[in-house]
């Protein structure tokens, strides 16, 4: 019967040490996981910020140059005025 006691103690001892390595794999399988999803975030993340750093720089230079188209415009349509008055 101590044998079976012992074989049995054996049997445990190796099932807890297998759930400690199998814990140990899946944390570490975890980790890399985990780095690997936030290298791939952060490229990405750097990515859109550069294409919205480049879209803002397009957004002011077209609002500029809509100020400037609409100055000249105002300009000319106040000389139109001005000609239709004198006709």
């Amino acid at each position: 019967m101590g044998d079976v006691k012992e074989a049995l103690d054996g049997v445990e001892g190796r099932i807890d040490n297998w759930k400690e390595q199998s814990r140990d794999y899946v944390k570490m399988f975890l980790d890399s996981t985990i780095n690997k999803v936030n290298e791939l975030f952060n490229s990405h993340r750097d990515k859109l910020s550069g294409k919205n750093d480049a879209l803002e720089a397009m957004m002011m230079a077209l609002k500029e140059e809509t100020i400037v188209t609409m100055r000249a415009l105002s300009t000319r349509i106040e000389e139109l005025k001005g000609e239709l008055v004198l006709c």
